[in-house]
């Protein structure tokens, strides 16, 4: 619960300075006219679909091989099963998201399909991101402690990796300028491991339900952007500029929380909080 309640605490402290710095509250701007979003979409919806099919074969073949070689009740098992449901479920609201995108204006003239891409951009770095930090523990069970430490390594060049695919989509989308690209991470990460470091000198802070916690967080985000989306197809042109005028706001802190979340797992799948 610690881990879940500093997630929580550190996604509103650094998330209030980089909105004051990357400036949240300023309206979305235009969207590089360069991008066809049809055609974005087009692409990105049957690469999910494969994602969510290799997750759940994946989840299937652990759970069938887990009766004689796995430890199903382990908590490197439970971390991995969790983190590939949540990929899995991810994946799949993801793809809907992307089919399901339409070149909708509301009547302040902002543009809802920029919105719809962006919640979906969100969606798909939180369930890579989780798929693949679902290696961690897969590795660790088979008990190779420099190939585990190796692979969680490269597992962090991950989470930023996805964050880098997932702010250029913010920025050619106009819902954030280039410097929140490197802000966010740096204050955000620095604001995560600033809670490891308490995590570590405080015992009772350590938890083995952390990862669940986490994930248990993650899936909440992904349900929520699952009924927002829709929602505002619900609504479509008709949605009040009450609301519009927080667009850039809620997509660049839907953005920052999802990268702090990221790095919560990484640090709770090292073993740090």
């Amino acid at each position: 619960m610690a881990a879940l309640l500093g997630f929580v605490g550190v996604s509103v402290v650094t998330g209030a300075i980089v909105g004051w710095l990357t400036l949240w509250t300023a309206r979305p701007m235009r969207r590089r006219a360069t991008i066809d979003l049809a055609d974005n979409a087009r692409k990105l919806q049957p690469v999910l679909s494969s994602l969510a099919g290799f997750a759940v074969t994946s989840l299937v073949l652990l759970i069938t091989f887990s009766g004689n070689r796995l430890d199903i009740h382990a908590e490197g098992t439970i971390s991995l099963i969790a983190l590939l449901v949540v990929a899995y479920l991810g994946f799949v609201v993801g793809g809907i998201m992307y089919a399901h995108t339409e070149p909708l204006v509301a009547g302040d003239g902002s543009d809802l399909l920029a919105a719809q891409h962006v919640t979906a951009s969100c969606q798909f770095y939180r369930s890579i991101v989780s798929g693949w930090l679902a290696l961690g523990p897969l590795v660790a069970i088979v008990g190779l402690d420099k190939l585990t430490t190796f692979v969680l390594a490269l597992l962090l060049l991950a989470v930023l990796g996805g964050w880098i695919f997932h702010a250029a989509n913010l920025v050619s989308l106009g819902f954030a300028e280039r410097r929140f690209a490197i802000v966010s991470p740096l204050i955000g990460l620095g604001g995560a491991f600033a809670f490891a470091g308490v995590a570590r000198a405080v015992p009772s802070m350590h938890s083995p339900d952390s990862v669940l916690f986490l994930v248990g967080a993650g899936a909440a985000m992904g349900a929520t952007a699952h009924f927002v989306f829709h929602a505002a197809r619900l609504v479509g042109d008709g949605l009040p500029p009450q609301v519009t005028r927080w667009l850039r706001l809620i997509a660049s802190a839907d953005a920052h929380a999802s990268m702090v979340l990221m790095a919560f797992l990484w640090l709770a799948l090292a073993g740090f909080i």
